[in-house]
């Protein structure tokens, strides 16, 4: 009899659905959308506004403004949607890189030594913003076409960071010459005041 009626949809008026299990077992192919009233243990509203949203996908027609005149709080509005498939498409904005921008810097603080970071050890941390184009002058220093922090620019942190870190105030100084380049790194350290580094000078074009 439901086949000959070719019924599109059924809703089950009960505490809970127990028929419509029934109605699946008539037809062989997927059958007519089945919806429930009321379900045990779930909140009367809930399932009335999903059995509402079940029908109107099976091609019922609502009356929705009808439904949603009842109740507190302002009533909602209906918005068509968009005629045309959704395609799924992603906008992102893409990242891309920026020029470093100048640090301001700390007032008594060391230009590329930077600020001091406080932390619960006793070794003592600088941490400073060092760029292809930060500080300004380093754009100027290339070698073979790089970009290249001079030398004398580790001297003047090194000797920053051991007078921040030394006792005394005394310094020595050695000069030597050396045609092949090089790099250290040192620690200062709590204590007398001792040589920590000296000049390097290299023959042109070097």
């Amino acid at each position: 009899m439901l086949r000959e009626q070719r019924i599109d949809l059924a809703i089950e008026l009960g505490p809970h659905p127990t028929l419509l299990s029934f109605v699946g077992a008539v037809f062989a192919d997927e059958g007519p959308a089945r919806v429930a009233s009321m379900r045990k243990g779930e909140r009367d509203s809930d399932v009335l506004l999903d059995a509402l949203a079940s029908a109107y996908l099976a091609g019922a027609r609502i009356d929705w403004r009808a439904q949603m005149a009842d109740g507190p709080g302002p009533r909602p509005r209906l918005t068509d949607l968009p005629a045309y498939p959704f395609q799924r498409e992603r906008y992102w904005f893409q990242a891309r890189p920026m020029p470093a921008r100048e640090q301001a810097p700390v007032p008594g603080s060391h230009r590329l030594l930077g600020r001091r970071v406080r932390h619960a050890g006793t070794a003592r941390l600088y941490e400073a913003m060092v760029g292809a184009d930060q500080p300004a002058f380093v754009r100027e220093h290339r070698v073979q076409g790089r970009v290249v922090l001079p030398a004398t620019a580790y001297l003047d942190i090194l000797q920053a960071a051991a007078r921040s870190a030394a006792a005394a105030q005394t310094w020595w100084w050695r000069t030597w010459r050396s045609g092949k380049p090089w790099c250290w790194a040192t620690r200062a350290k709590r204590g007398p005041c001792r040589p920590c580094a000296s000049r390097c000078r290299t023959p042109p074009g070097a």
